[in-house]
């Protein structure tokens, strides 16, 4: 059902009483326009596949063409019948609402929402099939857009006249195409010959559709206005009607059919073309155009850099690992684009002529990343669950130091056949069956969603192959290990749980009385990683959680002591060579360290090598950035006036040879450092990455009295203006009742989404309610379900 509700920061749906209506429950809020909407308690039947609220006052002459109508058809059509209202000026404000077989245009000037005009099945509409399934509306300068699974239309309610688009113009449509005759069946017959005023896209199978009109866009004269630019998404590619009538296709050779078409199409606000389209079953690529092609345009996946950007899977993983992530919507929302999947939202700010400089930001109901660079490596501390973290092993005796072997089984079933014992203090399996491998399996009561660390060492023995890997219950990236040596191999992998029950899977491959050997198992919660790379950090001991501020979402992490921080082993993605990189955090402190130096982050390998480190001097309120490698200090910056009892925010940069320290958004302070850079290539595996403390190299050094949150380590350096953005946009995060992430519990993150640039609030849609964001932060819900769409100005919003 689709329903008008207002934005009132304390509303929250009630009237139980409708049961799956959709309703309008908001009384006095104001449209731009000045008039009050008062007692609004209509109903809006439906199941909307799209939703416009359409603003005339928004049009190149603030929608003085509705003064100008007088002479047309469906101004003087008859009122007061099952497809018009009573009133014949086109409204001011229009509430336009697409189903699967019509289309309603509802009046939003009046209170009580009349309907004004209906499109009804089996009318233009319906021209190609009678089968038509609308799927999306837009209006702009007097025209309205609606296409679907079988051809589409343009309505110019200034001219009185119905344009169709089609795949073909070999389909004559007999009539005048006036708007009055919209639903006549016998005014709308398909016949053959060559078509008047069919614009031909990429297909009749359309999913999208969005306009606008561009600068120094010439001066249509059939309606007095600048010329609209239509774009169409469609099996086919994406065409785009541009001012003078012609249309361009832009099509992916390797796209087109096959289930990757494109999905969304709109134009930002500098007027860019933005496409969403699965190009493979390799994820969704989205494209920004910063000019429309003069021609037609067909390369094999992106786009050339001359003339858009592309972004998928990279640092910037917009739309996850897989195409399985569902796309549901997008939508611009000042210079950012706001993207809903079924896994999160994705906020994406894109750089023009510098795309691999983008940031991202990712919002789930459990976690919210706040702004990520580029090839961001790792971006964690950014839950909000309450809980501590606990570093306990599920395996008691991994090492095999103990005869016990309770806690692993050997499998036989079947063909399959393995025993296990212990031998030197190591598991040895040995192949009993008939088949090319054997197993023994760890299980472990498991948390879904909880994320693990898993590690093992492990050698062949005599057979040909040794693994570590999941079996049930649990799936890790990037898959299971396997080692053909016959020296020890030390692997660590990060495991989500999804089930309650999880299992790992010692194996071998070889055949019957050959054997494989295995050491220092272990399995313990984690800290998430939340980038692509899903390198999480390990637990060690007890790390207390609080939120930032009374009553915030986001949790801090800290204090820390030499039995209680957190680490990842040795990770390749920070091999930075002589390349940029960035550490972030926020950060607090109660008191300034008295006794001992505190470590707060870094990767470390040891106090003369491969050393990145972040760290407060005893008895000074100061923090430092430093680097030493090969027993060279390769950069130290150090600033003051740091102060206790607040949230800090800092980004630390190298960038060539120099290296800065910004606080709170602005550089504070700069070091040129040696011509030789640091290598930081991790010329050993004792090369860690730690939070807290650095217990691996330097003991005692905790963070006794501070917290920490939002820690982050991109191999991208952001602008100062970017870290501008991140510290003004993060810094609402870090106050009382802050909400940071989206509302409930849906397992649809995303269903539909909506921006309303007069009040500059992002509307986030699923089956749990509406969140509304400005910025990062959550000011508002609501606790009724979304299913498809929403639409938003000026206070006014419409879902379904």
């Amino acid at each position: 059902m689709s329903k008008l509700i207002g934005n009132n920061p304390n509303q929250v749906p009630s009237n139980a009483d409708l049961g799956t209506a959709a309703f309008m429950d908001k009384k006095d809020f104001l449209l731009s326009r000045g008039s009050e909407m008062s007692a609004i308690n209509s109903i809006i039947p439906g199941n909307a596949s799209d939703l416009f609220i359409y603003d005339t006052s928004k049009d190149s002459d603030n929608g003085a063409w509705r003064k100008r109508t007088q002479n047309t058809s469906w101004y003087n059509e008859r009122l007061n019948t099952t497809t018009r209202g009573s009133r014949r000026e086109f409204p001011a404000v229009a509430v336009i609402v697409a189903k699967v077989d019509r289309i309603t245009i509802y009046d939003g000037d009046d209170p009580t929402l009349p309907m004004w005009m209906t499109f009804e099945p089996g009318g233009i509409i319906d021209w190609a099939t009678n089968s038509q399934t609308r799927l999306s509306v837009h209006m702009l300068n007097g025209q309205l857009a609606e296409v679907g699974h079988d051809g589409g239309n343009i309505f110019s309610f200034i001219e009185d006249y119905v344009y169709v688009l089609y795949a073909s113009i070999n389909y004559l449509i007999t009539s005048s195409r006036t708007i009055e005759g919209r639903n006549n069946p016998a005014s709308y017959i398909a016949g053959t010959g060559t078509a008047i005023n069919t614009y031909v896209v990429g297909s009749y199978a359309m999913e999208d559709v969005a306009m606008t009109v561009l600068p120094n866009a010439p001066i249509d004269e059939k309606t007095g206005l600048p010329a609209v630019t239509t774009a169409v998404a469609t099996d086919g590619g994406v065409s785009v009607i541009k001012g003078d009538k012609s249309v361009t296709t832009i099509t992916s050779s390797t796209a087109a059919g096959g289930g990757y078409d494109p999905h969304h199409v709109s134009f930002d606000k500098d007027n860019r073309l933005v496409l969403l389209q699965a190009y493979d079953s390799s994820g969704i690529y989205l494209d920004i155009f910063d000019d429309i092609p003069p021609s037609n345009l067909s390369q094999a996946l992106s786009y050339s850099a001359a003339t858009s950007y592309t972004y998928l899977d990279t640092g910037l993983n917009i739309t996850g690992t897989t195409a399985a992530r569902t796309f549901k919507d997008l939508v611009h929302v000042k210079d950012d684009i706001a993207m809903g999947t079924d896994q999160q939202l994705t906020l994406l700010n894109s750089v023009p002529n510098n795309p691999t400089k983008s940031m991202v930001a990712y919002i789930d109901n459990d976690f919210a990343t706040g702004w990520m660079v580029g090839d961001t490596k790792l971006a964690t501390l950014c839950n909000i669950d309450v809980s501590d973290l606990h570093g306990t092993d599920f395996v008691s005796n991994g090492n095999f130091s103990s005869s016990n072997l309770s806690e692993f089984s050997a499998y036989n079933s079947g063909t399959l056949g393995a025993s296990i014992a212990i031998v030197g203090g190591e598991l040895k399996l040995t192949h009993t069956g008939t088949t090319n491998y054997a197993f023994a399996t760890f299980t472990w009561q498991a948390e879904i969603g909880q994320v693990y660390r898993v590690s093992c060492d492990l050698k062949n023995g005599n057979a040909s192959y040794a693994h570590f890997k999941p079996h049930s219950g649990c799936v890790w990236n990037p898959g299971d290990k396997t080692h053909g040596g016959t020296s020890y191999e030390s692997t660590t992998h990060t495991v989500t749980a999804t089930a309650t029950t999880a299992q790992l899977r010692l194996q071998l491959v070889g055949s019957n009385g050959q054997y494989a050997y295995f050491d220092n198992v272990s399995v313990t919660k984690a800290e998430h990683d939340r980038t692509i790379n899903n390198e999480s950090l390990k637990v060690f001991g007890t790390i207390p959680k609080t939120p930032v501020m009374p009553g915030a979402e986001l949790m801090a992490y800290g204090p820390f002591t030499s039995s209680n921080y957190l680490e990842q082993p040795y990770n390749s993605d920070l091999d930075f060579g002589t390349g940029d990189f960035m550490y972030s955090m926020w950060i607090y402190r109660n008191s300034l360290p008295t006794s001992s130096y505190e470590r707060w982050f870094g990767t470390v390998s040891d106090s003369n090598d491969e050393r990145i480190d972040i760290f407060s001097n005893a008895n000074t309120d100061n923090i430092a950035f430093y680097s030493k490698d090969n027993g060279v200090v390769n950069g130290d910056v150090r600033i003051t006036g740091i102060g206790i009892n607040k949230w800090h925010c800092f980004h630390f940069t190298r960038q060539a040879n120099v290296y800065r320290i910004y606080h709170d958004g602005e550089l504070r302070g700069t070091d040129v450092g040696s011509a030789t850079l640091a290598n930081y290539q991790g010329a050993n595996g004792n090369r860690r990455t730690h939070i807290g403390a650095s217990e691996h190299w330097d003991t005692g050094r905790a963070v006794l009295d501070g917290k920490i949150a939002l820690a982050k380590i991109s191999g991208t350096v952001p602008t100062a203006e970017q870290i501008k953005k991140m510290y003004n946009e993060e810094k609402f995060l870090f106050r009382e009742n802050a909400k940071a992430t989206l509302f409930g519990n849906s397992n649809t993150k995303v269903t539909a989404l909506a921006y309303d640039d007069t009040t500059d609030v992002l509307h986030v849609g699923n089956g749990t309610g509406r969140s509304d964001f400005r910025g990062l932060r959550r000011i508002n819900n609501t606790t009724r379900a979304i299913t498809s769409a929403m639409s938003a100005v000026d206070g006014l919003i419409v879902e379904d």
